[in-house]
């Protein structure tokens, strides 16, 4: 496919929404993007509903235009393929170990190791938490977007929901119906992000009610 983009080469290596979805506009622009999967499970798009044609939408609705090549990172031939690919390409794009790499850098990071904290330890306790704060907004940003386009999903294979009501409520001008839903949709909104905001003060110390 041509476009604005075309001649540019994008490894797309990235998971969880964010990733795949800027990858996808890239390629629909044009730019020649490869993602790497996983051998056998493959993207983690691949196992979720609903299905059409024994494919997942979810996964076409967000590789649309996009190559595909499996990689296993632990193995050295593998490493060495997207050693090859990284060389070859323009764009690299990665969601969550570049926020990881990131926080090791970090002064707090040198004064844990210099103290003899365990590789684990300060993985796990230190990097891993601080890396997960934009992981938990996109979480709970796509949490209220599933919720919102359930109308899609139910329209299209005629499931029983909220969606479906909605959208009935909206053919037969039932407007105390489609009030209640949006109000209903609002309060999850903001009852969502209420829930992240707790979960900062969780992960990162450094985040406090006042």
């Amino acid at each position: 496919m041509s476009g604005i983009l075309d001649g540019i080469r994008v490894v797309d290596m990235s998971r969880y929404i964010s990733g795949p979805y800027c990858a996808m506009m890239l390629a629909d622009m044009g730019a020649e993007v490869i993602k790497v999967e996983k051998p056998g499970e493959g993207e983690i798009y691949r196992v979720g509903g609903p299905w059409k044609d024994g494919v997942s939408l979810v996964f076409q609705a967000m590789n649309r235009n996009k190559k595909s090549v499996t990689a296993d990172t632990r193995s050295p031939e593998g490493l060495q393929l997207i050693k090859e690919l990284i060389l070859h390409s323009d764009v690299l794009i990665e969601n969550f170990r570049a926020g990881v790499m990131e926080n090791m850098r970090q002064d707090y990071i040198k004064f844990a190791r210099a103290k003899g904290v365990s590789t684990r330890k300060v993985l796990f306790g230190h990097a891993l938490k601080n890396a997960l704060i934009p992981v938990i907004t996109v979480f709970g940003m796509e949490i209220g977007s599933l919720i919102a386009f359930t109308t899609v999903t139910e329209t299209i294979f005629s499931w029983p929901g909220l969606g479906k009501l909605l959208i009935d409520s909206i053919n037969s001008v039932d407007r105390p119906v489609i009030v209640a839903y949006l109000i209903l949709t609002t309060v999850l909104f903001v009852f969502i992000n209420f829930v992240v905001d707790l979960l900062y003060t969780v992960i990162d110390p450094r985040i406090q009610f006042r």
